[in-house]
């Protein structure tokens, strides 16, 4: 089905398929976190059963997520990143120091008047 500019509409052939996808993809990620890696309420897990039990689909994505989940979890970094504050950071906080010490030393200079 052809739209007013000639293009096809997202319900035609593969772009149906790839939006349904997605969306099926999401709703297994929002399941996953959900009912599998947090606590959820019965209402909740309630919900998450029709939802899987609707289509293989479902579940068969729920599988995706979770072979996701573990694999990224036992992933670890081969190397360690230094991350150093912007020199600017550096010269914002060297700056406020001073003006602490600043007002300290004129404090003291005050009290030190008779």
């Amino acid at each position: 089905m052809s739209n007013d500019n000639g293009g096809h509409d997202a319900s035609d052939g593969p772009n149906r398929e790839a939006g349904r996808w997605l969306v099926v993809s999401e709703e297994a990620a929002y399941w996953y976190l959900l009912c599998v890696k947090e606590s959820s309420s019965i209402a909740q897990r309630r919900k998450f059963l029709g939802w899987l039990l609707r289509s293989p689909e479902h579940i068969a994505e729920l599988f995706k997520v979770h072979r996701l989940d573990s694999t990224l979890r036992r992933i670890r970094p081969t190397y360690a990143v230094k991350r150093e504050r912007p020199l600017s950071l550096k010269l914002a906080a060297a700056a406020g120091w001073l003006a602490v010490g600043a007002a300290l030393a004129l404090l003291a200079l005050e009290y030190m008047q008779p």
